[in-house]
């Protein structure tokens, strides 16, 4: 049993930060606050997902010593793959869903407070083999997949979210990352959740001279590996119950030095095709949330399983998640540990995932021969069909992510079939 109880002592020297209260808002003030959505913005003034200063991580594990490979995107970047990055950038588009126009301006909505959590990306060996193995196909998927992400929290009023990815770590052997090679159970493909998570948290702390706990406020391991909610005698059991990402309760930004552990840590399940981009979202809101949607909550290790609403709801955010949100910020530590600007460079365009794989492509990438229909329906619940003869639909208890077309000259967009001639650049 273990505890994540933290003690924070600040000693302010000739400094003062000055972090806006973000007071606990009243009923009548959340229910409008969540009744008047502002306008997302796919290509906001100060977004800034990814530049091409931005770390990126090697790791072999070579006889037990973990080597490390450090570069930067810049040093990877060949002038043509440049111009790739660029040309694909032409294909995306901005949105405002409560509008019958789509438009890239700026929201009229005056967002009070811009949080700009760091994200530190750390990929799986398994799931390289399902993004073609080689690093331009990682960089671009993963850039891909993280603004679909930061596109579900543009829907949160009165506090601006932009992601930043913080760093990006690629394990290039199987057991460069011992907290997933360590825990996995029954076949070889499934993953004992509870304990990987907690192996995670002390994996970061102890590479923090490698990643440097101060660089990043979240650490996200993606994985291809079903995560196990309980396993059927222990290590050997099987996978009773599974779920799509795991992290701890509020506990972005903290570290924990008595434990030597580091708690702002999540694991997702992730199959290569622009899938649980939601249960990401779900996943990370949980680490800056104060307040817990489980029954499993009152587990004394306080970590929570983090299981997606259903589907055709999960889009937007609840008045409770957007409730916790704000709270969380009452904590100076807290608000201004996510407030601060990160480090910036040039940065690389953002894409919607459905511009890149369309449904048919992202039904074969997880083993299907293709999508069971293009229309509208896609957009809230995906399905594939195992043949083009096949009358039986799949569900894939996802929706199709933003980008996919959904009929002619249509694509999803926060799980809305819109026309491409309602979207000015």
């Amino acid at each position: 049993m273990f505890s994540t109880k933290l003690i924070i002592s600040v000693v302010f020297v000739a400094t003062i930060f000055i972090v806006p209260a973000l007071a606990r808002y009243s009923p009548e003030e959340l229910e409008n606050n969540y009744n008047t959505r502002p306008k997302l913005e796919l290509l906001p003034q100060n977004e800034y997902l990814i530049g091409e200063e931005t770390p990126v991580y090697f790791l072999r594990n070579a006889s037990g010593q973990l080597n490390v490979y450090p570069y930067k995107i810049n040093d990877l970047l060949t002038q043509q793959q440049r111009k790739v990055f660029d040309k694909a950038a032409t294909s995306n588009i901005a949105l405002s869903p409560e509008e019958q126009t789509y438009t890239s301006e700026q929201s009229s909505t005056s967002h009070q407070y811009t949080l700009n959590p760091e994200i530190l990306v750390i990929v799986d060996y398994d799931l390289i083999s399902h993004l073609n193995g080689n690093w331009e196909s990682i960089i671009s998927y993963i850039v891909t997949f993280w603004n679909a992400v930061d596109l579900k929290f543009r829907s949160v009023d009165n506090v601006t979210y932009r992601l930043n990815i913080a760093g990006i770590i690629v394990a290039m052997t199987p057991d460069a990352l011992s907290y997933i090679n360590d825990f996995k159970v029954w076949n070889g493909m499934d993953l004992d959740a509870k304990n990987s998570l907690d192996a995670s948290a002390a994996w970061l702390y102890k590479n923090q001279d490698k990643f440097s706990l101060s660089d990043y406020d979240i650490a996200v391991t993606m994985t291809s590996n079903l995560l196990c909610k309980q396993v059927e005698n222990e290590r050997s059991g099987y996978c009773e119950e599974k779920t799509f990402g795991v992290t701890y309760q509020a506990r972005a930004c903290h570290d924990n030095h008595s434990d030597r552990k580091t708690y702002k840590t999540a694991i997702i399940h992730h199959e290569g095709a622009y899938d649980r981009v939601l249960a990401a979202a779900h996943t990370i809101s949980l680490l800056m949330s104060t307040r817990c949607h489980s029954p499993r909550c009152n587990d004394p290790d306080e970590y929570i399983f983090a299981d997606v609403p259903h589907i055709i709801t999960s889009s937007d955010w609840s008045k409770d998640q957007l409730t916790s949100f704000f709270n969380f910020y009452g904590d100076i530590y807290k608000s201004y540990c996510l407030a601060n600007d990160p480090e910036r460079g040039r940065k690389l365009p953002t894409y919607l995932p459905g511009r890149i794989m369309n449904a048919d492509e992202q039904c074969q990438k997880i083993g299907y021969s293709g999508a069971y229909k293009i229309d509208a329906s896609l957009c809230k619940e995906f399905t594939c069909s195992y043949s083009y003869q096949d009358k039986n639909p799949y569900y894939l208890e996802y929706e199709a992510p933003d980008g996919t077309e959904c009929g002619n000259g249509k694509m999803c967009l926060h799980s809305k079939c819109v026309s491409f001639k309602s979207v000015r650049y």
